[in-house]
């Protein structure tokens, strides 16, 4: 099996929520197992104990945090962009293709601020860059589906490069390079989310391409309380997020597809 999908369900197989309900569901089951009640007790102790942790404390803002804020906004734009990079990940494939309508998910907001810097920079080339990573279903690439509604977003009449082949964060940056062709001195914004910048920026510097992060989709407010109720799924799921972001970090950092854990924010500065 292809080491991409390989890693996609390793890290189904890993996934913190995924286990959770499944510590949860085990635990519900061996109360019901005269042998196994007291293993179904301190796992149900444990299950409503990390509940009560993630809910009351704000665990996903710390994991979070450092990963968002590794590259800040971008509130001064520079006077020349040669070339915009937006990587994939905003779309909801299914929805599109059954709807026949852009439908965009929680990273939507890398689509607006494509719209933003293609007004900005009438003269930059476009490159969006997604195919698909799904171990199944994956015959339907994020880019064409772009591609094809591309006038829904204002953008017709420019001319766009679309990758279509990348599977994952790695690929994103070998295919569009070899697509941009960027020439020494050019000024490449790249746009992701703000959790995922860290990983991308590392990603293509590892093949010498030092762009200018452009981060959106922020989902960290940060820990202003040590105390706050909030929405658990939603904690969950922006735990999740950073979780798995971490995880990508290590498995990159050990493959060798970025020369740092957490890249610095210049290129020629070590990393704090």
């Amino acid at each position: 099996m292809h080491s991409i999908y390989l890693s996609k369900i390793i890290w189904l197989l890993i996934d913190p929520l995924n286990l959770f309900f499944a510590l949860g569901a085990a635990s519900c089951v061996f109360l019901w197992i005269r042998p196994l009640y007291k293993t179904g007790r301190i796992g149900f102790t444990v299950f409503w104990s990390l509940v009560l942790l993630t809910v009351i404390f704000p665990v996903d803002e710390y994991v979070l945090g450092p990963l968002e804020q590794r590259f800040p906004a971008l509130h001064s734009y520079p006077e020349k962009v040669n070339g915009i990079i937006v990587l994939g990940g905003g779309i909801d494939i299914d929805s599109t293709v059954y709807n026949e309508q852009l439908s965009v998910n929680d990273a939507g907001e890398r689509l607006l601020a494509l719209i933003t810097l293609a007004s900005a920079y009438p003269t930059a080339k476009i490159v969006y860059a997604g195919g698909n990573g799904n171990i199944v279903r994956n015959n339907q690439k994020e880019a064409d589906l772009v591609k094809k509604f591309l006038s829904s977003l204002g953008l017709g009449s420019r001319e766009v490069f679309f990758e279509n082949e990348s599977r994952n964060t790695f690929e994103n940056a070998a295919f569009t390079k070899k697509i941009a062709d960027p020439k020494p001195g050019e000024v490449w914004m790249l746009i992701t989310s703000a959790f995922h910048m860290p990983r991308a920026v590392g990603v293509f510097r590892h093949h010498g391409w030092d762009v200018l992060p452009y981060p959106v989709d922020y989902r960290s407010s940060g820990p202003k309380e040590v105390f706050g109720i909030g929405s658990f799924v939603e904690k969950w799921r922006r735990l999740s997020a950073g979780l798995r972001e971490w995880t990508g970090l290590v498995y990159y950092r050990m493959m060798t597809y970025t020369e740092d854990l957490l890249p610095s924010q210049s290129w020629h500065e070590k990393p704090k």
